[in-house]
């Protein structure tokens, strides 16, 4: 919602990443209030039911970052995340069994920098499984590719 009270539509942005007609004004007018920023989904860009290619608020706030604002990042790869959803794994298992069985943690994704990362750098022994037909299979993804985490 602008000055004017008229709303501005971020489709376009979720269709093609461009930034320069309504996303950078409104980082712009942000930064020079102050205002800091929470990012609680940090995709970047995530791969359509159709195989298309959406662009998602990871790089909003990447690049509020870039134009010197500050963000808060919360969900994959933040460890809290994962810590949150080990603990009440745990809750889980010991209310519905007697003995305390060592529990064995997988997590499933298709992103290197959210899923497998995250998983990896939680600190609780979580298996991983890398989907590879997900975001990395996208021949104009220009992320890290495996070799680089």
């Amino acid at each position: 919602n602008n000055e004017k009270g008229l709303f501005v539509s971020l489709q376009p942005y979720f269709n093609t990443g461009s930034m320069k007609e309504t996303i950078d004004p409104i980082l712009k007018d942000c930064l020079s209030a102050n205002l800091p920023a929470v990012c609680a989904n940090p995709d970047e860009i995530v791969v359509t039911p159709t195989g298309g290619t959406a662009y998602m608020p990871g790089k909003i706030a990447k690049r509020y970052i870039e134009l010197g604002g500050k963000c808060k990042f919360f969900g994959k790869p933040q460890p809290e995340h994962f810590q949150a959803c080990v603990d009440k794994l745990k809750d889980l298992v010991l209310n519905f069994t007697e003995e305390k069985a060592s529990l064995r943690i997988c997590h499933v994704g298709d992103s290197l920098h959210h899923d497998i990362k995250g998983a990896n750098e939680c600190g609780d022994g979580i298996d991983t499984v890398f989907v590879t037909s997900g975001i990395h299979s996208q021949k104009d993804f220009k992320g890290t590719s495996f070799g680089e985490l």
